[in-house]
């Protein structure tokens, strides 16, 4: 997949997969909001050298 190429991620059903594996919505919240893109790291990463 190309940097140019979106990928679509539903996170209504991450968390919703995760709560059904026994996560409480705390938790499953926590990890959704702490996912980052491929874009964000890329951007972090060349700040950081």
């Amino acid at each position: 997949m190309s940097m140019s190429e979106a990928l679509a991620f539903d996170s209504h059903q991450f968390v919703k997969h995760l709560t059904d594996s026994d996560f409480t919505v705390e938790q499953a919240a926590l990890l959704n909001g702490n996912l980052a893109t491929k874009a964000a790291i890329e951007c972090l990463k060349s700040d950081l050298l």
